[in-house]
């Protein structure tokens, strides 16, 4: 196989990149439906190109560049199985003989990587750290610092890219998260393990309509995961728990018009006034909350092409809003322009970095809706 093949298979994965500020894209003819597992392979290439190929694949896959391969046996093996659920992008990887380090991000700065090991070991450097990874263990990464992998005996590794803020919030303190080990042995790290691994394993199966909350759901289990490891021993532990299971009760059930904070305070035998106080240390109060996330799954759903047959009516009422009128003021409201605006195919939509719809923290001030469940 000459080089250019092998780099054209490699570029063929590009489409997964991810643009800044932007949701992870697929070409058009791609993005027919959710359930796209795609695969990249060492199997058949020649063995003194697979170097070539799987540093490729690591770049473009995980948006790094200025990159170098080594490897530690030969010949090098890898095996990708990628996909997209909403704003995630997860890899399973498998391979052993191989080594690669990057040293800067390219389309994905803003995220976070998670490697969660399921078999063999994983080696990792990363911020000036260096972690064994052995089965049972996930870790994050900063995909705006340097990062190196090695697989010299083998191993199969998910790993996931998102969103800083979707998983973490603007207020945590990432250096203390960066290559720590999260057990996946009990717990909610096991919870995570296993969810994970059934979203990929079914990817093929899913619908479109399942995406946000199938990625809603990974980010909040990630969540729990850090707060239940971090919070061991540390009294603020019990109300960051509760304030995470808070959130993934109102994202489970967000299309229910009937979602209340009374709902919310019956479902978790808790009183509202308490609901309220383990929330305050958010930037948004707890209606509000709910508020926001029913706009922001509705603007991601008007930006997808998948949706572009559908009105704006009936994507708002399909995430609990019952009023086309309060729908359109609340979204001018977060977004700065009414939804029209911000649908797949409108040339004159109001644009904001990277060409993208304006994004709400450009506005100088949040929002307060005014209105509550």
């Amino acid at each position: 196989m000459k080089n250019s093949r092998v780099i054209a298979r490699a570029l063929d994965i590009s489409s997964v990149l991810r643009s800044p500020g932007a949701r992870l894209v697929k070409r058009p003819e791609e993005c027919k439906h959710m359930g796209s597992l795609r695969l990249v392979s060492t199997d058949n290439v020649n063995p003194s190109e697979r170097a070539l190929l799987i540093r490729d694949t690591l770049r473009n896959l995980f948006g790094r560049t200025g990159s170098h391969f080594f490897g530690s046996t030969w010949p090098a093996v890898a095996r990708f199985e990628y996909g997209n659920i909403g704003d995630i992008r997860i890899c399973k990887l498998t391979g052993s003989g191989y080594g690669c380090e990057f040293t800067r991000a390219s389309g994905s700065e803003g995220c976070l990587e998670i490697s969660i090991e399921l078999e063999g070991t994983a080696y990792f450097t990363h911020a000036g750290r260096r972690l064994v990874q052995p089965p049972g263990q996930w870790t994050v990464f900063d995909t705006d610092k340097p990062f190196a992998i090695q697989a010299p005996q083998g191993s199969e590794t998910l790993i996931l890219t998102l969103p800083r803020e979707k998983l973490l919030g603007s207020r945590c303190n990432l250096d203390e998260l960066i290559l720590r080990p999260f057990s996946t042995a009990f717990g909610i790290g096991k919870v995570v393990c296993d969810f994970v691994s059934t979203v990929v394993g079914e990817l093929p199966k899913l619908g479109s309509r399942s995406e946000p909350d199938l990625a809603d759901t990974v980010c909040h289990l990630l969540r729990l995961s850090i707060v239940e490891s971090l919070g061991e021993g540390d009294g603020r532990s019990h109300r960051e728990f509760l304030r995470e299971r808070i959130k993934a009760y109102i994202l489970s059930d967000l299309r229910n018009p009937e979602l209340s904070i009374d709902q919310v305070a019956a479902a978790l035998h808790c009183t509202k006034r308490y609901l309220h106080k383990v929330f305050e240390s958010e930037s948004a109060s707890l209606s509000d909350y709910i508020w926001q996330s029913r706009l922001d799954r509705c603007r991601n759903e008007l930006l997808d092409a998948k949706h572009k047959d559908r009105s704006v009516t009936d994507i708002a009422f399909s995430w609990g809003f019952s009023s086309s009128a309060h729908f359109s003021t609340a979204f001018k409201q977060r977004f700065g322009s009414p939804p029209s605006y911000h649908r797949a195919d409108e040339p004159n939509r109001k644009l904001g970095t990277g060409g993208h719809p304006a994004d709400p923290k450009d506005h100088a001030s949040p929002v307060q809706l005014g209105v509550g469940p």
